[in-house]
């Protein structure tokens, strides 16, 4: 797949590159698509369709850390990207 971006949007993804937090063009594409599906899933219900699906994942089971679902996710695209290449 080519994309063209804008110059800003290409300034932004070497300024996030830069900074360190990602370390590929792709990372940070990968990223910002996925925050717009969560967006798009968050939009698509109403209120009440969410404060319920909020409470049926409080009573799912225990909590897990943020950091320990970034690490999985990570790890999950690393597998992704090795079978795909």
């Amino acid at each position: 797949m080519k994309l063209r971006l804008s110059p800003e949007v290409e300034r932004m993804i070497e300024q996030c590159i830069e900074s360190g937090q990602y370390a590929s063009a792709e990372e940070v594409i990968n990223t910002a698509v996925l925050r717009f599906a969560e967006d798009q899933i968050i939009t698509s219900h109403s209120p009440d369709q969410l404060n319920r699906i909020i409470e049926e994942a409080k009573n799912s089971g225990p909590l897990i850390p943020l950091e320990k679902v970034k690490e999985k996710l990570k790890n999950l695209e690393s597998g992704y990207k090795a079978e795909s290449a």
